[in-house]
């Protein structure tokens, strides 16, 4: 366990922890660790572990979130020894096994101290993370408080589509079947947006972002605004920003949630 204090002078308390068979972290604040708190799932990018995402999870904590972060399938402690990482097909069977994982973690999450029997988490993801949390809402939004999205799509088929070459270049012979793909058609969130049109949906994408390119949000932003003109959509686009998340950002993204959710 990791005691850390901020200049607030409020301690955020890390823990370890198996949700399952996953290991995990869980991030809250001291002074509400035995409270029951709103949930959040934080998603990691690619290549990347779960301790990588506690920017977000302590923004989560400090505003009196219990915030759970899981290593991703191939990932972290999840790693086998050795394992070289091919962008395809590798990033499609994680994103696809964080989906079949979902309601297994989220059961496991029911079953730790001080949360709700009958909670709905706030899942966040970051790039490849928020791949995972589009897909997840496309058929589990009833089961969740709201979303949020920094630096992805939630479009991953079309970006799949549109960059498998570059990436089937970095996996030599590797191919991807047609069933993978065909579950990303399925489950691309921007195809399904009437799942998520009265869920708090924040997302966030920077300019220059040259791994996973700005239009794929922005066509997300209108076609939301298009359709659903009322709902609780925030779009956020920073201009020249590359593929990283500002802090101010993670900040306005809990303030967005907070305000929805309070």
């Amino acid at each position: 366990m990791t005691q850390v204090s901020n200049e607030k002078g409020r301690s955020i308390i890390t823990s370890f922890l198996h949700l399952g068979e996953i290991p995990s972290l869980m991030v809250v604040r001291e002074d509400l660790v035995t409270n029951q708190l709103p949930v959040v799932i934080c998603y990691h990018g690619w290549t990347n572990v779960k301790e990588s995402t506690l920017p977000q999870a302590s923004a989560f904590a400090q505003a009196g979130y219990r915030v759970f972060c899981p290593d991703a399938y191939l990932h972290g402690e999840r790693r086998p020894q050795g394992h070289q990482y091919q962008a395809y097909p590798q990033l499609l069977a994680t994103i696809q096994q964080a989906f079949a994982e979902f309601p297994d973690l989220k059961a496991a999450i029911g079953q730790e101290a001080h949360v709700a029997e009958a909670f709905r988490p706030l899942i966040v993801g970051t790039s490849m993370g928020g791949m995972m949390v589009s897909t997840i809402a496309s058929a589990y939004a009833k089961e969740l408080a709201g979303l949020v999205q920094y630096i992805s799509t939630a479009a991953p088929y079309e970006f799949l589509t549109a960059t498998e070459a570059n990436l089937q270049s970095s996996a030599g012979d590797q191919g991807v079947s047609e069933e993978e793909l065909a579950f990303f058609k399925e489950h691309s969130l921007i195809d399904h947006l009437d799942q998520v049109a009265n869920l708090p949906y924040f997302v966030y994408h920077g300019t220059a972002d040259e791994f996973v390119p700005v239009i794929y949000d922005q066509n997300l932003a209108q076609k939301m605004a298009a359709a659903y003109p009322d709902a609780p959509f925030h779009y956020l686009e920073v201009a020249d920003e590359t593929h990283w998340i500002p802090y101010p950002v993670i900040e306005g993204s809990v303030a967005f949630m907070t305000s929805h959710l309070s």
